[in-house]
């Protein structure tokens, strides 16, 4: 059902860009440059609901790359028994909205760090917030979610077990 709804809403903007293409190109003249044109403007306008998620995909890989900053002390995960700092996750304005969650799992005796890294995720353009489907506003043009996959592999790897009754200070 889903599917159907995106497609009769890019039927539907299809049909409107191709009229406002000949709107706007009403009193050029026939021939080469015209078609030219047409082809051009039609383009411009089926793009311009998106535009806004392509160029925040750019800026969110880019992020996302830069920032697989994983930190962990070698010498006290193993084996360790940790609990979640609770930390509220910030909201970065960029092209479009992206919220970062950091994960600090620490020692409950001590409070040092011992796991911690970030995940990042965003929603999508203008577009996608203002319809609001699917559910929760993702991009369209790309994967709006990343984080260190390699520091939720520790807790296997290296035997720690979590404490999740509740959160570290509390």
């Amino acid at each position: 059902m889903a599917g159907l709804f995106i497609l009769l809403i890019l039927i539907v903007w299809v049909y409107v860009a191709y009229k406002l293409t000949k709107l706007i190109l009403f009193s050029k003249k026939r021939g080469g440059v015209k078609n030219l044109l047409s082809i051009v403007v039609f383009l411009l306008i089926v793009l311009v609901p998106v535009s806004d998620d392509f160029a925040s995909g750019f800026q969110f890989r880019e992020l996302c790359r830069q920032s697989d900053n994983l930190v962990f002390d070698e010498t006290k995960i193993k084996g360790a028994t940790v609990q979640l700092k609770n930390l509220p996750s910030k909201l970065l304005q960029k092209i479009v909205p992206i919220r970062v969650q950091v994960w600090d799992w620490v020692d409950p005796k001590s409070g040092q760090t011992i796991i911690k890294y970030k995940d990042y995720s965003a929603t999508g353009g203008w577009l996608s917030r203002a319809i609001g489907f699917p559910q929760g506003s993702p991009p369209y043009t790309y994967n709006g979610s990343c984080g260190s996959k390699r520091g939720r592999e520790l807790f296997a790897e290296f035997s720690v077990i979590k404490n999740v009754a509740n959160y570290y200070g509390e």
